[in-house]
């Protein structure tokens, strides 16, 4: 299976493409087998606790959600697999367990910071923070996460075959694309926003910018440049949520859109130029990406 060293992608932060590892090369039927290698795969990585949590919790959210029937599994699948990830963490000594009190503050504080808890993401945050049980908190979080997306309007909707869903935002994808939302797209005006509420893209965009030290010694004379940089930038967590799934479509869903520079809408050979070079540096992302995945 593909799970036999997940240590050095865990090593490198990328816990939610070891998640989703259980969601690429679906075999229905198999799994609870998978799960279990998956899982102890993550018990034996000889990583951070707080990585083993954040990998785990992320396990958890794929089978809440409708991510692992969408690739295939059957309902009754997924159910046994969700009650895999609760034994787990039920199993998990008392160091582990404390490191996933600070794992689950951490995810609903995320799920707050979208677009300032003005969001879907933060409602549910909101909806299940009170509900908590001090003495469980991981497995009390991802029941109570279940039960928040598979009881709203967009659930039964997207199950329904009512319509389709997407997200405008830059921000909070992740917890979206459990219910089923298969398209995000955003501007550089929301992806301005999103540097407001993740420190870690600013980071980003300042690496970003020291490799070109044009950019640096004539700002003004490259401000499309930065904004195109900086929107890609804050573009690149959708395109890892939503990779595993738009591969299993064969990119006919889980598709991530962004609006070029509307200042040269008017100059078709520029705007071209822009798309050309977006898809480039997003077919390099990806590539590295599913080394990762």
């Amino acid at each position: 299976m593909q799970f036999s060293d997940i240590s050095p992608t865990m090593k490198a932060g990328h816990t939610l493409a070891v998640a989703d590892r259980i969601l690429i090369n679906p075999e229905p039927g198999k799994l609870a087998e998978k799960t279990k290698a998956l899982l102890t795969a993550i018990a034996h990585s000889n990583c951070a606790l707080p990585l083993i949590g954040q990998t785990t919790i992320r396990l958890g959210m794929n089978f809440a959600g409708r991510d692992a029937e969408i690739v295939g599994y059957s309902t009754g699948e997924v159910e046994s697999a969700f009650k895999q990830v609760i034994q787990f963490i039920a199993q998990m000594d008392l160091s582990l367990k404390n490191a996933m009190v600070q794992t689950v503050s951490d995810v609903l504080a995320d799920m707050k910071s979208v677009n300032r808890s003005d969001s879907l993401p933060g409602l549910m945050a909101e909806r299940i923070e009170g509900h908590l049980e001090p003495a469980e908190p991981a497995s009390s979080f991802l029941c109570l996460f279940k039960g928040q997306i598979r009881t709203g309007v967009y659930w039964r909707m997207i199950g329904e075959g009512y319509a389709k869903f997407g997200n405008d935002y830059a921000r909070g994808l992740e917890y979206l694309r459990h219910i089923g939302f298969c398209q995000v797209s955003t501007n550089p005006v929301l992806a301005a926003k999103a540097f407001d509420e993740d420190p870690g893209l600013t980071d980003e965009l300042k690496e970003e910018v020291i490799k070109h030290e044009d950019w640096i010694e004539h700002p003004d004379a490259h401000a499309d440049a930065m904004a195109l940089a900086a929107t890609l930038i804050a573009l690149w967590p959708n395109l890892a949520v939503f990779r595993p799934l738009a591969l299993h479509t064969g990119l006919k869903d889980f598709m991530v859109s962004f609006q070029l520079n509307p200042n040269i809408a008017d100059d078709a050979e520029l705007s071209i130029a822009d798309a050309k070079q977006a898809y480039q540096l997003a077919a390099k992302y990806l590539k590295r990406y599913d080394e990762w995945l």
